[in-house]
């Protein structure tokens, strides 16, 4: 399939509307679970790297492999809300951030400066750390994280990959790098992920 240099008006109805029937067919994660999973998953790293910022480094590499195998079940589903730039991925973030998720994202853009590009996106409520706050068993705040990871860097290590598979796909010449940028957990008032891409020859 040729890939377009821009989404038109009607590839973005599509993907307004596709995220739902996505999100309809596709198998459910009950977001209670995942948040159990994610909690035990920290749990068991932590017995391992004995403080919380090196097990998180290690889920959002464990997240990184992963997100190469879901892209690749989702490449060929979405391939028409594709398009040879980088501006346009917003539609893809969001129409997978809630067929994955089940969750709508509040507000997304598209950022040209301050270098480099980047897509910036916020949530309402972060369905990852939901209850954390009254868990006593893992303490997780502004001074357990420590400065490089938040707690939805699980989530940022499997669309980092996925969204990296997506450029290489597209034969963009960018390296993604993808953070939760806010986190709930720190003291932030909601989430926010930051999308940046690099061209190829600054690595």
């Amino acid at each position: 399939m040729m890939v377009k240099d821009k989404l038109g008006f009607t590839d973005r109805m599509i993907a307004k509307i596709g995220k739902h029937w996505l999100w309809w067919r596709a198998r459910k994660t009950n977001g209670l679970l995942l948040n159990l999973a994610i909690r035990e998953t920290i749990r068991r790293l932590l017995i391992i790297y004995d403080n919380l910022p090196n097990a998180l480094k290690e889920f959002n590499q464990m997240a990184i492999r992963a997100g190469h195998d879901l892209m690749f079940e989702w490449l060929d589903t979405v391939k028409r809300l594709t398009a040879r730039n980088v501006p346009d991925l917003t539609v893809v973030v969001e129409a997978a951030w809630y067929s994955f998720l089940g969750q709508h994202i509040e507000e997304i853009a598209y950022h040209a400066t301050p270098e480099p590009e980047h897509i910036t996106w916020t949530l309402d409520k972060c369905i990852l750390c939901g209850g954390m706050k009254h868990d006593e068993s893992i303490i997780i705040n502004d001074t357990t994280l420590g400065p490089d990871f938040n707690y939805g860097d699980f989530a940022s290590g499997v669309f980092q990959a996925a969204l990296q598979m997506l450029v290489d796909y597209l034969e963009l010449p960018k390296i993604v790098y993808l953070k939760e940028t806010k986190c709930i957990l720190r003291g932030d008032q909601y989430p926010e992920f930051t999308a940046w891409f690099f061209p190829k020859a600054q690595q």
